[in-house]
């Protein structure tokens, strides 16, 4: 489960990180508004976001269709180092 026992964090599966390449799981503390609304949500997987890489990429690519978005990648949506 990605969420600790305490449920106050949450496990974030290989994080990016510059010197490693693999096996940089971290724990993350989440502020109580973002653990009211992982309570609010069904719970289909033992994953909080049980979604894979292809499935968010196919639809962000299909929002920004949608919305006549061109130029625009999910990556870009990335928060600034």
């Amino acid at each position: 489960m990605d969420l600790d026992a305490g449920g106050k964090r949450i496990l974030v599966r290989d994080m990016k990180n510059p010197g490693d390449k693999i096996g940089n799981n971290v724990w993350c503390d989440l502020p109580d508004e973002a653990l009211a609304i992982i309570g609010a949500m069904p719970r289909l997987s033992d994953r909080i976001f049980p979604y894979s890489t292809d499935a968010i990429s196919a639809a962000f690519t299909r929002a920004c269709h949608l919305l006549a978005i061109e130029d625009l990648r999910f990556h870009d949506l990335q928060y600034p180092s």
